[in-house]
């Protein structure tokens, strides 16, 4: 039960990040350790990523509803 995040690389590939959380308010956790104010994070389909894996970042605008 490691905590983390997954960052995105400049060359669009995945990487765990472990964190140490603080304070939690609903959707809302505190990060206090283990992210530097440049990183990218990645929050919308992290459910669905591995360690490594390349993505294409899209924007909301970009996305296409499931069919």
């Amino acid at each position: 039960g490691k905590e983390k995040v997954f960052l995105l690389t400049k060359d669009s590939i995945v990487k765990a990040q472990i964190v140490k959380t603080g304070f939690r308010e609903g959707d809302f956790i505190e990060i206090v350790e283990g992210l530097k104010d440049s990183d990218e994070i990645i929050s919308d389909g992290a459910g669905f990523l591995r360690d490594g894996d390349k993505v294409k970042v899209v924007t909301t605008s970009q996305a296409q509803p499931a069919k």
